[in-house]
């Protein structure tokens, strides 16, 4: 079910690609690459380019900082968060200093949070906070008899103008004034 699962959701951001987009996937499950090249064809469909690194994303991205290459990427999308194994090296405050070279000034670091074990909400917060950057709570509703799990999502930029657009203030759920806001470090 995992492996579907992420062959989804590679294959849906594929499908949203465009001739001059450059989509690039890190992933760390060798089956799903196998799978999504040899039995589906969002990716070879996509008129985006697209390249796949395999391999945990983290240790990838410091690969490519320690050899002087940063991506540059408008958009980090970060999504493996929903299974009751969490990846917590991938929301620490070191992680979120990687995240910050790997993005352009005013890129926008999207953290898939849906969890039904733990709540990432005060974890995304404390990444936005270390980093100095404001964090955007998104939440879409379920819808059963479509087959549709509700979802969370962060989205933390140093944009200003992001915030003080309306267009994007309506798809935005406000914080809680009781939230709590945590720091995770490779320490801590």
């Amino acid at each position: 079910l995992t492996h579907c699962r992420d062959l989804v959701r590679q294959g849906t951001i594929a499908a949203y690609g465009e001739a001059a987009d450059y989509l690039r996937f890190y992933e760390i499950n060798p089956e799903v690459v196998h799978l999504a090249g040899s039995y589906f064809t969002y990716l070879k469909d996509s008129p985006a380019r697209i390249e796949i690194i395999d391999g945990d994303a983290r240790l990838s991205m410091e690969r490519e900082m320690a050899s002087g290459q940063t991506q540059q990427l408008d958009v980090l999308a970060i999504d493996a968060f929903s299974s009751d194994a969490i990846p917590v090296h991938l929301l620490t405050s070191e992680c979120g200093d990687i995240y910050r070279q790997q993005l352009k000034p005013g890129g926008i670091l999207a953290v898939h949070i849906s969890n039904r074990f733990l709540d990432l909400n005060p974890v995304s917060r404390g990444l936005a906070e270390h980093l100095g950057w404001k964090a955007y709570q998104i939440e879409n509703d379920g819808d059963d008899l479509a087959g549709v799990f509700s979802s969370t999502g962060i989205l933390l930029t140093a944009d200003e103008e992001l915030g003080s657009d309306a267009g994007f203030q309506k798809s935005v759920t406000p914080w809680k004034t009781n939230d709590r806001i945590l720091h995770w470090t490779d320490d801590y």
